[in-house]
């Protein structure tokens, strides 16, 4: 990973872990036979 790569990341942290809340939020809202695939495994 060159070390813009790496700055980018950490520079993006906030809102990269902001979308992964919200995406958990709705893993944990759907209903039966909704289609919202998990990103990781917590």
């Amino acid at each position: 990973m060159t070390a813009g790569v790496a700055k980018l990341i950490l520079d993006k942290r906030q809102e990269i872990e902001r979308i992964f809340a919200e995406h958990d939020e709705l893993v944990g809202a759907a209903q039966d036979g909704d289609n919202v695939e998990r990103l990781h495994v917590a």
